[in-house]
């Protein structure tokens, strides 16, 4: 009996530490994995040849493009997932049925809740000054997004690995409360489809179990539907954004927020300060240029809507030479003429002009108090599809570098026909880039051209903006290039080429094949959250992601 007590605690205590690192530190995946081989004796097998086929499709195009030190940490990488899957195996096999769940389940548990307790330490700040709603007022010190993600799979593989129903919900419900902060709308939706899913085929629990989870899926959906964002719980979801979110009459997105990720400095530098205009306390943008282009800006990206007039106005600070102004800039494809608009600010006059499917109606330049004045500009919108839009304040007409202007009320109003007498209204925190127009079908749109132009090997890592620079030129001058492609199979497609997507897509059905093959329902509602996280983001291959994953479906293989 003592003899055998040893390995036994050995097994337990590394279960529960591959348990509590694949939460915690989920690169140490790999690691925990060898450990688990060397205890083991792993025997290769027919299906072994097919995760080495996917590692070598994944990292073939990036070594052919002389990208080896990323073809080679691909090639890993797939590697380890291999080697995780396996040993994830073994592991299942070699531990007592009666404790083996119940160890790894205990340390993904304290694992969940450190990774969770570490990551809102990435929140920063509140600022509910411009929010309508508490969650529009957390401030990240990074974009959230993978955060969600990693959280969201975690809690769902605790769901379908620990026997006990009341672990099962507590786990759900530290993912929901993770991505509710992070507010990652389809973070949000894939957390739904998980949490029902669950409900449905794993029937275990009590009276009050049951009860807490139907009330935890409850309170996600009314912040995922728009609900909680009308009631002033937090923000609203895609399908609101899609159909277009009426709360604040100015379209641009949290206008007094400095540091937000839905401002983009085109060639300009960009500081901000407290200052007053027209009596009321405002944050001033002071940008100075760094570039030679006469568009020179700070902008956000919006939709403009087919027969809808608009008024863009913002209060201007510059000096007496200077000849700062508003811009805007959108194309609907590749080969479609660009709707745009400028205005210039010239001897105390605003002028303007306008082309494509923009009809320029009025401008105006209203003197304020303190050397201020607002300048306001109303267009019409005359094209049959909606228009993702950049648009923005310009330093300085000339060609000159280090030129000034300070702005403040950057303001865009649909609909205002009284040439935006209606006064300024701070842009809320909780819509804009989310919009699905704006965030995903333009990012898309440069996706599918990077495919047309090399559609076998791809750009190489990071391709896209490479791709967009090449094919788009005069693009990348007045907007900004998203850094991938914010969906699985695009993203892939971009940077590796036909070849490397059906690696990533050989490797996906790798790790469902057993789930698929044995019926197991709640493996296959993970699966298809983790699916719905990468048609609108491309996190699967993120160690958060794809480790824990490799683990769980080997695991219940």
């Amino acid at each position: 009996m003592s003899s055998a007590s040893p390995p036994v605690t050995y097994r337990r205590g590394l279960a529960f530490l591959a348990g509590m690192g694949f939460a915690v530190l989920p690169a140490i995946g790999p690691f925990v994995a060898l450990l688990a081989l060397i205890s083991s004796r792993i025997e290769l097998s027919r299906s072994d040849r097919w995760w080495w086929t996917a590692a070598l499709l994944v990292s073939l195009p990036y070594l052919v493009n002389g990208f080896v030190a990323e073809g080679s940490l691909d090639l890993l990488q797939v590697l380890a997932v291999w080697l995780i899957y396996r040993s994830a195996s073994l592991l299942r096999q070699s531990q007592g049925s009666s404790t083996a769940a119940f160890d790894v389940g205990a340390g993904l548990v304290v694992g969940l809740a450190l990774a969770l307790a570490v990551g809102l330490q990435q929140v920063v700040d509140l600022r509910g000054e411009t929010a309508l709603t508490l969650l529009d007022a957390v401030v990240w010190q990074a974009h959230p997004a993978l955060f969600a993600h990693s959280m969201l799979v975690l809690s769902a593989l605790l769901g379908i690995v620990v026997p006990s129903a009341r672990l099962r919900t507590i786990a759900l419900a530290l993912g929901a409360l993770a991505v509710v902060l992070a507010g990652s709308r389809e973070a949000l939706f894939a957390w739904l489809l998980i949490a029902i899913g669950l409900r449905m085929f794993s029937r275990r629990g009590d009276r009050l179990t049951r009860a807490v989870e139907w009330s935890t899926i409850v309170v996600v959906l009314v912040f995922a539907s728009g609900v909680g964002g009308l009631l002033g719980l937090g923000r609203p979801g895609f399908l609101v954004d899609v159909a277009g979110n009426v709360r604040s009459p100015n379209l641009f997105r949290g206008t007094e927020a400095a540091d937000g990720d839905w401002w983009h400095p085109l060639q300009v530098r960009v500081t901000t300060q407290p200052l007053r205009v027209a009596g009321e306390s405002r944050t001033a943008f002071t940008l100075t240029k760094t570039g030679f282009d006469p568009w020179a800006r700070l902008q956000q990206v919006v939709t403009l809507r087919p027969g809808e007039t608009y008024t863009l106005s913002a209060a201007l600070l510059a000096a007496a030479d200077q000849r700062p102004g508003l811009d805007g800039w959108g194309a609907p494809g590749r080969a479609e003429p660009a709707s745009i608009v400028m205005t210039t600010v010239d001897d105390r006059t605003l002028r303007g002009s306008a082309s494509g499917d923009i009809e320029l109606l009025e401008t105006a330049l209203t003197p304020l108090d303190g050397g201020w004045s607002r300048a306001t500009v109303r267009f019409r919108y005359h094209g049959e599809a909606t228009l993702a839009w950049y648009s923005g304040v310009v330093v300085d007409r000339t060609a000159g570098v280090g030129a000034q202007v300070t702005f403040a009320e950057l303001q865009l109003i649909a609909g205002a026909d009284d040439g935006g007498s209606a006064g300024y209204v701070p842009g809320d925190m909780g819509r804009g880039v989310m919009d699905l127009r704006t965030s995903r079908f333009p990012i898309w749109r440069d996706a599918l051209t990077a495919i047309e132009a090399r559609p076998y090997l791809g750009w190489g890592p990071g391709g896209l903006p490479r791709a967009v620079h090449a094919e788009l030129p005069g693009d990348v001058r007045v907007r900004p290039v998203a850094a991938h492609a914010h969906n699985l199979v695009l993203t892939a497609w971009v940077d590796r080429g036909l070849i490397g997507t059906l690696g990533v897509l050989l490797l996906l059905g790798l790790l469902s094949l057993k789930a698929v093959q044995q019926r197991d329902r709640p493996a296959l509602v993970v699966i298809l959250g983790v699916i719905l996280l990468n048609v609108f983001d491309a996190s699967l291959m993120s160690g958060g992601v794809i480790y824990p994953l490799a683990a769980v479906m080997g695991w219940r293989a």
